[in-house]
């Protein structure tokens, strides 16, 4: 081949590229100055292609294409997508939906009203990852349902006033970032299984009747953002393992945070003005740390059933138990409660901070920690020195009273641990020598807790 003839066929190529849709890549159409309808415009539009909206309310359902950006000139006050007359054999029931949609794939700048009709304000679904950002959505049962595998960004965005839930997740997940779940009639949030970890931030989920979050399945977390204000409950948290980190959880009408059968982590989040702060039933794990409770009226921490939390465990894990409540922590719990490390609003922790149902089990609260998080007690007078606190009549007889029954159960495991080793050298029953032991013990311990309580009721 010649050298003129490569150089024709190279220009041709050239040519050729230059005339493929990069133009039309970047092309908007107008509604209604190009086509009547946002309808008619996501028709003729084609990936990389831009509808714009004018302002004004258009009664319409829409399928949004891959890769094609709906976005209003106005903004989400100026510019509605009304429910109108769904196709035959519509089983989306939405207003928008986006179904195995990119992320160049956008939806910018409406309010979306469902007209108390619509089963969903927009529904992405089969694979759909579409960004929404800046629109309000109303009116609708579910908000914005993720099904499917979808996984959108949604950011900017307020949700209010869905007969069920605004944010709907099952078989999906997704990054909620920045919005507000609002005055729904039951829920803000409701997760009933994830195919990736679904990731809130900084959101407000808040004056839902029922619940602000619930969920019964799949992995998440929730950083930042606020909780409050709910109808009766904050998060209702069930055979799930989330995050929720830096979370504000207050006025909620009854219960801040219920986890059941559940584990996961609650961490650096302040639980305020609840009538329960967290109620923890059933079975799991779940890890309360570096949390701030505060004037939850009721109870700040209820343990019940088979769970084995831990209520800080650690220094660097310590939680904060302030503000005015009739009991700090109450165990309704079958096995004994690891609440260390916390500090309990004053030098040392009193009795009648704990509160125990019947058949509870213990709650184990020492070493204590001070309010600067900073420094461990277990003894009552080195925490007094340290707070330069002098102590009352009250304290002096409670710490008493708290001494003698530390030290009484001491020397009932110690005889325990003696009549054992004996029966086990002399190959002979233990349980009765056991028992005697460990009734004299009692016996002990009973004598000295009620010197303890004359000499105080004496002074």
């Amino acid at each position: 081949m010649s050298i003129l003839r490569q150089a024709s066929f190279a220009l041709l190529a050239i040519l050729a590229f230059a005339g493929t849709p990069a133009d039309a890549a970047e092309k908007t159409v107008r509604v209604p100055a190009d086509q009547p309808t946002i309808a008619k415009a996501m028709e003729s539009a084609a990936s990389g292609d831009t509808v714009l909206v004018a302002p004004g309310t258009y009664t319409e359902v829409l399928l949004v294409k891959d890769g094609v950006v709906l976005r209003s000139e106005g903004g989400r006050d100026a510019t509605t997508i009304a429910y109108g007359e769904p196709p035959a054999n519509d089983q989306n029931e939405a207003v928008i939906s986006l179904q195995n949609t990119s992320n160049s794939t956008q939806v910018v700048g409406f309010t979306i009203d469902g007209r108390s009709v619509a089963k969903r304000g927009m529904l992405v679904f089969k694979n759909g990852a579409p960004v929404i950002a800046e629109c309000r959505v109303r009116g609708c049962m579910m908000g914005i349902a993720m099904e499917s595998n979808a996984a959108p960004y949604v950011q900017d965005t307020k949700i209010e006033g869905c007969s069920f839930a605004a944010i709907f997740v099952r078989g999906g997940s997704g990054d909620v970032k920045n919005c507000d779940l609002v005055n729904g009639e039951k829920f803000g949030l409701v997760v009933e299984g994830t195919t990736t970890p679904l990731r809130v931030r900084d959101c407000r989920i808040q004056g839902n009747v029922e619940a602000g979050v619930q969920a019964t399945d799949g992995e998440f977390s929730i950083v930042g953002g606020s909780i409050s204000s709910n109808g009766n409950t904050g998060l209702v948290l069930q055979l799930v393992r989330p995050l929720i980190q830096n979370v504000v959880i207050e006025n909620n009408r009854n219960i801040g945070v219920v986890l059941e059968n559940a584990t996961g982590t609650i961490q650096g989040c302040t639980i305020r003005k609840n009538t329960f702060g967290v109620v923890i039933q059933g079975t799991g794990d779940p890890k309360i740390f570096s949390t701030t409770f505060e004037d939850n009226s009721s109870v700040q921490v209820s343990v019940e059933g088979d769970a084995v939390p831990v209520i800080g465990g650690s220094l660097e894990n310590a939680n904060l138990f302030l503000g005015k409540s009739a009991a700090a922590v109450q165990s309704g719990a079958k096995n004994p409660i690891n609440a260390s490390f916390n500090y309990w609003g004053k030098p040392f922790p009193s009795k009648d901070q704990f509160v125990l149902l019947p058949g509870g089990a213990q709650v184990a609260r020492k070493p204590w920690v001070t309010a600067d998080l900073k420094t461990s007690f277990t003894d009552f007078e080195a925490a007094r020195k340290h707070s330069r606190t002098p102590a009352t009549e009250e304290e002096a007889a409670q710490a008493a009273a708290d001494a003698a029954e530390s030290e009484a159960e001491t020397a009932k495991q110690e005889a325990l641990k003696q009549a054992a080793e004996k029966a086990k050298a002399e190959a002979a029953p233990v349980p009765k020598k056991a028992d005697e032991a460990v009734k004299a013990v009692a016996d002990t311990a009973a004598g000295a807790t009620e010197a303890v309580k004359k000499a105080a009721d004496g002074k």
